[in-house]
């Protein structure tokens, strides 16, 4: 994973200061509840640039009080699923991320750019869905509008984790 509130903090990122409602939505998702936003959009460029923009106000602390001192981390999806991990590789890495989330406290957040690719694996279903279940992580999400549709809003089990951001 790569730290984007460590990059803000060095000056390493863009502000993201277009993206001002789309923070505020997210940061409403992430104090309101269990839910977990997922950003849509179709080309997957602002997914970044909003993560950015999150990870520039954690830096700078200007969020809720709820979500002070938490940092953002972006999961590489492409390291993750490799062709050459097994299913059981994967569930074990998955469920790994998901302890060492959970063992922060709730003071990391994870962005997951390609969240309908992710669940999209049965491994990353179980392992993602047992630690939102549990309460064990916060995740931010990106995906297209068709994705999430056909395989997140289609899927009551998932769909009642995730809230969309337009």
């Amino acid at each position: 994973a790569t730290d984007l509130t460590r990059l803000a903090r060095e000056g390493k990122i863009r502000p993201g200061v277009n993206f001002e409602r789309e923070t505020n939505n997210i940061f409403k998702i992430l104090t309101g509840g269990a839910r977990q936003p997922v950003i849509l959009d179709e080309t997957g460029e602002s997914q970044e640039l909003v993560a950015e923009a999150l990870a520039a106000r954690l830096a700078a602390e200007n969020v809720p009080s709820g979500l002070r001192a938490k940092r953002l981390l972006k999961l590489e999806v492409a390291s993750v699923f490799t062709k050459d991990r097994s299913e059981s590789e994967l569930r074990t890495l998955l469920e790994n991320v998901c302890d060492e989330l959970s063992a922060s406290k709730t003071e990391t957040i994870l962005f997951v750019d390609e969240l309908t690719n992710f669940v999209g694996a049965r491994a990353a279903n179980e392992a993602l869905v047992n630690a939102l279940a549990g309460g064990k992580v916060r995740i931010v999400g990106g995906a297209s509008k068709a994705d999430y549709a056909e395989k997140i809003a289609s899927a009551p089990e998932l769909a009642a984790f995730f809230e969309p951001v337009y």
